[in-house]
């Protein structure tokens, strides 16, 4: 009579064993909750280079929420990136390589035929960093990291004078920027399943169709954006790369992917 069961017994536990993975799996899916609190810009010089140049400076502030019962008060979260994508209009000197003079209104004219030339994208720059993150606290302080642009960059499109200085001016606010994570190689969604964005400052800028960016217009500048940053490769650093007296209090430590085992 005890081995029916305990060949029920051994068929319950296995049932039971199976399905807990499962359930497990299920919930490791759900991304973490990462809020971006605050984009700020603005121009600084940059200790050791060229005093007679400003750099431009974004810093973001964010947080990781708790977000029961995945991802718990006080653990940590490993494997995660942050990137940033910076949009602004090109001043003339970037199109043509200052090869053009005359009054304004020509050079105007000559950057809209450059533009019309080489496309629609020809009239955007945009700059594109990563960074990967030691640990990240759930539930933890804000965290702040910053990216610079160099001054000769700066300098260079404030020059060229248009649409493209009154951006790079001042606190260089651009057209548009939108940060965004992965975790564990995969994509935090920037977008709720109704279309909204998932946190307000993700996605911002000085021109008007950059706030409250719909989800299609993003999804058309972002693929923008992939077949474009390169040829801004390197331009937009993160503050691993510069002096310790411009980085932020409360930085999340970034890791050094170039270090070899």
């Amino acid at each position: 009579m005890n081995i029916p069961l305990k060949k029920y017994l051994v068929a319950a536990l296995v049932a039971v064993v199976s399905f807990v993975p499962a359930v497990f799996a299920q919930d490791a899916k759900k991304p973490p909750l990462i809020e971006v609190e605050k984009v700020d810009f603005k121009t600084e010089k940059m200790p050791y280079y060229d005093q007679t140049q400003k750099w431009a400076m974004t810093e973001v502030r964010f947080r990781v929420k708790p977000f029961a019962p995945t991802y718990v008060q006080d653990a940590y979260l490993n494997n995660v990136k942050m990137t940033l994508t910076l949009v602004y209009p090109k001043s003339l000197g970037s199109v043509t390589g200052g090869r053009t003079t005359g009054s304004a209104e020509d050079r105007e004219a000559a950057l809209e035929a450059a533009s019309e030339e080489a496309g629609s994208n020809a009239k955007f720059s945009y700059y594109r960093a990563t960074v990967s993150f030691a640990g990240l606290k759930i539930g933890g302080a804000s965290r702040y990291v910053r990216f610079f642009i160099p001054g000769e960059v700066v300098d260079r499109e404030v020059r060229g004078g248009g649409e493209a200085a009154r951006y790079w001016s001042g606190s260089a606010v651009p057209m548009a920027y939108w940060v965004s994570f992965t975790y564990d190689g995969n994509e935090v969604p920037l977008y709720k399943p109704d279309g909204k964005l998932m946190f307000p400052k993700s996605i911002g800028g000085m021109a008007p169709w950059a706030r409250n960016m719909s989800k299609a217009n993003f999804e058309k500048f972002s693929s923008e954006a992939d077949s474009s940053v390169s040829d801004t490769k390197g331009l937009l650093m993160p503050q691993t790369y510069l002096p310790y007296n411009v980085w932020p209090k409360d930085t999340p430590t970034i890791l050094r992917e170039e270090i070899q085992q």
